[in-house]
């Protein structure tokens, strides 16, 4: 069965969620597959392409690139639609094992990446 988690962007804190992004598989904290090591290659990524241009502080920006970023990461080859891993959401799926909250700071330019905390769903 697959780890499932919610990936929540905000602008400072858990109140303040401006996009949430729901992971069907690789939803633990752990190894080179887990939420956190991705999110770091994403930043990666980002400050690679755009490096005076990152807008780590809009969160919905952010939400965005890391959904059309993620479609890429889990496509096969000429099948970029045909992946259904990340899905935008209104409220999290029953069946999350991991809440992520991916910190932005609400400045269009930040240039800091943005804390990730994590946390188990249940209790959350």
């Amino acid at each position: 069965m697959s780890t499932r988690c919610s990936i929540k962007f905000t602008d400072g804190t858990r109140e303040q969620v401006t996009a949430l992004i729901f992971r069907h598989c690789d939803g633990y904290p752990e190894g080179e597959h887990g939420v956190p090591a991705t999110l770091k290659r994403f930043f990666d990524a980002i400050e690679a392409e755009v490096p005076d241009d990152t807008r780590f502080g809009d969160s919905t920006a952010l939400a965005a690139r890391f959904v059309a970023w993620q479609m890429r990461e889990y496509a096969k080859p000429g099948q970029l639609f045909e992946s259904a891993h990340v899905r935008v959401m209104l409220e999290d799926s029953g069946d999350i094992e991991w809440v992520y909250y991916v910190h932005c700071q609400p400045s269009y330019h930040q240039p800091r990446r943005p804390p990730v905390e994590w946390t188990e769903a249940e209790g959350y």
